[in-house]
């Protein structure tokens, strides 16, 4: 009885646990998602998707920004390098952080310090902002995934200026995708752990098989450190698990029961 109430308990616990993880384990709704700013180059969805990175497209050539975009109705063309400034004249030195530039006049139309991140939850698409440019001038870049496009292919369009001031383009490219530029990210915490575990792991047992040859002169199996431990561990695991669902109630195949 004191073990039926025991597993009855246990039972409960687990199954609120469950519900509690469920609860919290709910996707976010799209329009509570964010993407967070790590850097001028890159952001960290919230409802999982990953990290967009767009450094891979960054051109390293200061007289030489990746993008460049062209104005049809008035005729001006736009340069865009994301995550590093470029020299486009006048206004647009690399003195002033100058992510996009008006080519007529080097006319700043946006910097890179003044990068924000913007989740649209309707069209479920991120767009940058980059504010600070000259006489209030901004741009917004909305960032179209196509994971089946190579980096080279990348390009940018321009599409209105709306309002006054704010220019609009698109930028289609891999890097668009959460989690598809993140090659050159920077390591994580847990993937250094891991890192650490495996070169840990390889060197136990590299190094217990040949202290166990040479120095126990051990054969066989016995060759693995701690052999005793780890060839009973599957068993010692099997016996735990239907302990935890008979609650101890199954008699062990070695013993017979007591008559009465």
């Amino acid at each position: 009885l004191l073990c039926f109430s025991f597993c009855k308990g246990v039972m409960t616990i687990a199954i609120f646990k469950l519900f509690a993880l469920f609860l919290f384990a709910v996707p976010t709704r799209s329009d509570d998602v964010t993407c967070e700013k790590l850097s001028d180059c890159s952001c960290k969805m919230s409802d999982g998707q990953g990290v967009v990175n767009l450094k891979p497209l960054a051109s390293s050539k200061i007289s030489k920004p990746a993008f460049s975009a062209y104005d049809p109705v008035k005729e001006n063309t736009y340069h865009y390098n994301p995550c590093l400034s470029f020299d486009g004249g006048n206004d647009c030195s690399p003195e002033k952080e100058v992510a996009v530039c008006q080519d007529s006049g080097g006319v700043s139309c946006g910097v890179q310090t003044n990068l924000s991140f913007e989740y649209d939850s309707g069209s479920k698409s991120l767009t940058l902002v980059y504010e600070g440019g000259e006489d209030g001038r901004l741009s917004r870049i909305q960032l179209v995934c196509s994971d089946s496009l190579s980096l080279d292919k990348s390009n940018l369009t321009f599409g209105t200026e709306s309002p006054s001031l704010t220019y609009n383009f698109v930028l289609k490219s891999k890097c668009s995708c959460p989690g598809g530029c993140n090659s050159g990210g920077s390591v994580t915490v847990g993937s250094i752990l891991v890192v650490i575990f495996c070169a840990a792991l390889v060197i136990y047992v590299v190094a217990g098989v040949l202290f166990r040859k040479f120095k126990s002169e051990a054969k066989g199996r016995e060759m693995v450190p701690n052999h005793t431990f780890w060839f009973a561990l599957p068993g010692l695991i099997k016996d735990g698990i239907v302990f935890a669902f008979t609650c101890g109630r199954k008699q062990p195949e070695s013993y017979e029961p007591l008559n009465k």
